[in-house]
């Protein structure tokens, strides 16, 4: 007779649930990292090793892509030894991001320096997006153009009455303002990723137990129904020797 598979119940749905959150993250990281690379950067440029930032954030993107797909297919498949690997996949993103960061702070990296990485590295869609939501022309202001042949997109001007207005502000300045003034809004999407990682790994222990507890359950009913079978045989030939006595 063939044996049933082991199910986990509720608890593989909620690891399912949690696994394709992290997926999707991935996926919204590495399609918008696609898209910069597609309409900035050529592909002598992306290997020459210079775009430190891209590597990174093309890094996590696919790391939440695999962890979020693995853990699918364990919520999917209920296997112990996937659910295993889900766990290894995201405590290792867990420590590497928790050791980005201690890097960050031994390197001393400034805010600057980062923002000045991202302007660099983005397309100029991206920086048009910016200079119209921060009302800012240039990482260091209007005058950087006049240091070089860049084109000054129409969103360093501002319409006023039929007449442009070009905008004086830095957009190093103003991000770094934004940051200060949303930082309860981005630090607590971080939060909220790792609390989402750190929630998976407990969920997909849970799972781990309740599979382990189940098997020991099924196997202990599997020995009681073999010796309860054994004993009814020995019964029935006992039974049949004192007939033939």
């Amino acid at each position: 007779m063939k044996k049933s598979r082991v199910k986990i119940g509720w608890i593989g749905h909620v690891l399912t649930l949690l696994a394709v959150i992290i997926f999707l993250a991935g996926c919204i990281i590495i399609g918008y990292v696609a898209w910069i690379l597609s309409t900035s950067v050529s592909i002598q440029k992306f290997q020459s090793g210079t775009l430190i930032l891209t590597y990174i954030v093309i890094g996590i993107g696919f790391a939440l892509f695999f962890t979020g797909l693995v853990g699918w297919v364990a919520g999917a498949s209920e296997t112990a030894c996937i659910i295993r690997l889900f766990i290894v996949m995201v405590v290792v993103t867990i420590t590497s991001a928790v050791g980005g960061v201690l890097t960050l702070q031994i390197s001393r990296i400034e805010m600057e320096d980062i923002l000045r990485f991202v302007w660099m590295e983005v397309n100029q869609s991206t920086r048009n997006l910016i200079q119209n939501s921060l009302n800012c022309c240039g990482f260091k202001g209007p005058r950087e153009f006049a240091d070089n042949n860049y084109h000054m997109d129409t969103s360093c001007y501002n319409i006023d009455r039929g007449e442009r207005i070009l905008k004086q502000k830095s957009c190093s300045g103003e991000m770094r303002s934004w940051l200060d003034d949303n930082r309860t809004t981005w630090v607590s999407l971080i939060i909220a990723l790792l609390g989402l990682q750190i929630l998976s790994v407990i969920t997909a222990s849970l799972s781990l137990h309740s599979l382990a507890k189940k098997s020991k359950s099924r196997r202990n009913e599997s020995r009681s129904s073999s010796n309860r079978h054994l004993y009814d045989e020995s019964d029935n030939i006992s039974e049949a020797f004192r007939d033939s006595l």
